[in-house]
Order: structure tokens, then C-alpha cells, then sequence
């Protein structure tokens, strides 16, 4: 059962990938509007693909008080993250952004282990950071100094952004995956509008209307999936998973953006999807000597 519910959470990060690598595109070329009129803007057009998944729910309760502080801290966590992450975009290489992008992973583990107390084995923190490498392998660390201060921009988006994973992860415990789209849209809204208000009289065309329509319907599409594979498994599994978007961005930056597909790319690219799929064998192989051991009657440390 276990083992069935960590290839749920496969195929739900699959999907997370090419919705995450669609927005990440469309964010690249709306680089030119304001970014705090972009979110809000796609934060309003989300509300048409969320309104019909709520809709065949069977109804909310409402949050108590402790979760609703949990959506309002999401919400902020959120925005700030979006604003980081939107500005990276506009200001770097999108190859730049998506290889930073790739230590959020490791950050999510490393907070894991804090907030959550799992327990995790030497050998998967040494394949983590193995993907990491390929990682460096494809994108070289060292940078101009005008790239510095933006690269340091995509950092802080990341660390946000593991904070936001850690949120979302302790309230898929507490509510289901529609509540948790609902009110985490009810709480971030308001703050998105009145951050696009000073930029309302900003010309928007409609080929710009018609990207950040499909931008609202991808990152809805990307949080959707995510929440479904978190829901079923633990951040060490889900981290290592957000690897394979190396998968899509290589193509999409060779074909729009004039990326270079080099022999560096492509051992860095081997080395990524090797210590993924190791990663992902070691977890699948311990879920069935846990479940004997539990049955043996000896209390074992979850995962």
C-alpha cells in the first residue's frame, strides 16, 4: 500500500514538472510587466480553475484558529517568495535561475529533519547532494559581479519557497487538498491585489492577457499536483523528485532561449536523474522491511 502511494506521488511530481517548466517559461517572457501587477493579475485568473475543483468537493469547514495563523503565514511566505522568484527571472538566464532553483531540494531536507524530526539514511543525503553536483556541473558557480547580487535574489526565492513546501506539508495533516487550494487562495489574495494596486494603469495587451491566462492555469495546475504528491509521501522522496524539471528546461532553453546543450550539460544531466532514481530505489526498498519489522512488533522510526 505504501510502495502504491509513493508511485502516486511519482507520477503526481511528474505532472508538478511540466506545469512548473510551462510557468517558469511564461514567467520568463512576461519579465517586461511589473511583478507585483503579474501576481496579482494571475493571482484573480487562478480563481477560474479553482472555483470548479472546489466546486466538487463536498463542502469546507472552517479552518481553526490555529491553521488559519498557518494560511496566513503561507500567504506572506508566498508572496515574498513570488516576488524574488519573478525578479530572478526578469534579470537571469533562465538556464541560471532553474540550476539555483535545484538546491531546494537539499534545503527542504536539511528543514525536514528539524521540523519534522525524519530520519535520513547517510546514503541519500550522499545522492542529494550528487544531484547537486551535476547541478554545478551544468551551470558553473562562479558569476560576473553585476550577477551576484540577483543570484542572491534566487537563493532567498528558494529558501522561501522550502518554507512555503514545509507549511504546505504540515497542513495536508490537518485538511484535504481542495480546503487547502480554498483558503490558502482566500488568505493570499487580498495581499496580491493591493500589492498590483499601485500599477493598475499599466497597459496589459491581450497577447500579454492570453500568457498570463495560460501562466494562472499552469501554476495552478503546478500547486495542485505538488500538494496531491505531499500528501502521499515525505520531503525526501518529493525533493529529490524536483530534479527531473532538468528534464524539460534543457529542450525549452535550447529552442526559446538559445541555450547551449554542451557535453557539461549533459554528464550534469546523467548525474541529476542517476542520484534521483537512486534515491527514490533506496526509499521504495525500505518501506516493505519497516512494514515487517512493524509487524514483528518492534517500534520502527518513520520516514
Amino acid at each position: 500500500m505504501k510502495n502504491h502511494r509513493l508511485l502516486q506521488a511519482f507520477l503526481w511530481m511528474v505532472g508538478w514538472v511540466v506545469a512548473i517548466t510551462v510557468t517558469n517559461t511564461l514567467m520568463k517572457i512576461l519579465s517586461d510587466l511589473p511583478r507585483s501587477l503579474t501576481i496579482g493579475i494571475k493571482s484573480i485568473l487562478e480563481c477560474i480553475f479553482l472555483f470548479p475543483v472546489v466546486w466538487q468537493s463536498s463542502g469546507h469547514r472552517i479552518p481553526s484558529k490555529a491553521n488559519l495563523r498557518w494560511y496566513l503565514l503561507r500567504a506572506v511566505v508566498t508572496y515574498l517568495a513570488m516576488q524574488c522568484t519573478y525578479l530572478a527571472y526578469a534579470e537571469l538566464p533562465l538556464s541560471t535561475v532553474v540550476s539555483i532553483g535545484f538546491i531546494e531540494p537539499s534545503i527542504l531536507i536539511v528543514l525536514s529533519t528539524v521540523f519534522f524530526k525524519l530520519s535520513i539514511h547517510p546514503i541519500q543525503w550522499f545522492f542529494v547532494l550528487l544531484g547537486y553536483v551535476g547541478v554545478l556541473l551544468i551551470k558553473s558557480p562562479t558569476a560576473s559581479t553585476e550577477m551576484l547580487t540577483m543570484i542572491g535574489v534566487a537563493l532567498l526565492a528558494n529558501l522561501l519557497a522550502a518554507f512555503v513546501r514545509l507549511i504546505t506539508k504540515h497542513l495536508t495533516t490537518k485538511t484535504t487538498t481542495n480546503e487547502l487550494l480554498f483558503y490558502g487562495k482566500l488568505f493570499f489574495l487580498p495581499i496580491s491585489i493591493l500589492s498590483a494596486l499601485p500599477y493598475i494603469t499599466t497597459p496589459v495587451t491581450l497577447y500579454q492577457l492570453a500568457i498570463l491566462l495560460l501562466l494562472s492555469f499552469f501554476s495552478f495546475s503546478a500547486r495542485y499536483c505538488y500538494i496531491q504528491a505531499l500528501s502521499r509521501t515525505h520531503f525526501d522522496i518529493v525533493g529529490p523528485m524536483t530534479y527531473m524539471k532538468l528534464l524539460l528546461v534543457l529542450p525549452v532553453g535550447y529552442y526559446f532561449f538559445n541555450d547551449t546543450i554542451t557535453v557539461r550539460i549533459l554528464v550534469g544531466s546523467l548525474l541529476i536523474l542517476g542520484s534521483n532514481y537512486a534515491t527514490i530505489v533506496m526509499k521504495w526498498e525500505q518501506k516493505p522491511k519497516e512494514e515487517g519489522l512493524e509487524r514483528g512488533g518492534r517500534k520502527v522510526e518513520k520516514v
